[in-house]
C-alpha cells in the first residue's frame, strides 16, 4: 500500500483524511500469468495500481488480437473509456508477467473525487499525463521508421524490450517481428 500512497503523494500531498480513506478503500490483488483482468464486453468496475508485474491490453481486428497498451509497475490499469463511462469494454487486459495489483471501485474512486481536493486534483493530473503518452505513442506508430520506432521504446519504455515477447512487441510497434528481432539482437535484446 505504500507504493500506491507514495505514487499519489509526488503529484500532490495526500491529507491524513484521505490517506485514511485509502488505507480502508483499497484492497490488494494477486494474478498469474495469462489470467485475465477484463475480458471484452465487461465494464471495467476497478481502478487498478500495478505494485509489481506486467499486463497488457488488446483488442481484435479481423479476429486478430491487436495490443493496445503494456502497464508495468507504477502504472495505472484501466480500461479507460469502460472505467469512465461505465460502458462495455472493447480490450482485453490479461497478465503477461505475475502480478501484484493494488485496486479499488469506480464507486469508491468517485467517492474520493468527491471528499477529498488532493484526489481529485490528483486524478484530474493523472488523466491529460496519461492522454499526452498516448498521444506520443500514437505519433511514434504514424511518423516513424523502424529505427526511430526502435529508438523510441529504449527511450520511453526500456523495460518492454527484456519483458515482452517480440509477436506482442512487434504490432503494438506497427513493426514486422523479423524487424524488431534483428534490432533486438543487434542491441544485444533477449528475443522470446
Amino acid at each position: 500500500m505504500e507504493e500506491l500512497l507514495q505514487f499519489l503523494s509526488s503529484i500532490r500531498q495526500l491529507s491524513r483524511n484521505c490517506a485514511d480513506y485509502l488505507y480502508e478503500n483499497v484492497e490488494c490483488r494477486e494474478l498469474r500469468k495469462k489470467d485475465v483482468l477484463l475480458k471484452i464486453g465487461e465494464i471495467n468496475r476497478h481502478l487498478y495500481f500495478i505494485k509489481k508485474g506486467l499486463l497488457y491490453s488488446y483488442y481484435y481486428v479481423n479476429d486478430n488480437p491487436v495490443p493496445a497498451w503494456f502497464f508495468g509497475p507504477g502504472h495505472t490499469v484501466v480500461s479507460t473509456r469502460s472505467f469512465y463511462n461505465q460502458v462495455p469494454s472493447h480490450a482485453c487486459i490479461e497478465v503477461l508477467e505475475d502480478c501484484e495489483l493494488y485496486y479499488f471501485t469506480k464507486e469508491k474512486f468517485d467517492c474520493a473525487k468527491k471528499t477529498f481536493h488532493e484526489f481529485s486534483l490528483i486524478a484530474n493530473e493523472l488523466y491529460p499525463k496519461y492522454v499526452m503518452e498516448f498521444e506520443r505513442y500514437a505519433e511514434m506508430i504514424r511518423y516513424y521508421k523502424a529505427k526511430e520506432k526502435y529508438q523510441f521504446l529504449l527511450s520511453e519504455r526500456p523495460e518492454l524490450i527484456q519483458q515482452v515477447p517480440v509477436k506482442l512487441l512487434a504490432p503494438w510497434l506497427g513493426m514486422r517481428e523479423a524487424t524488431l528481432s534483428r534490432m533486438r539482437s543487434r542491441n544485444g535484446g533477449k528475443n522470446k
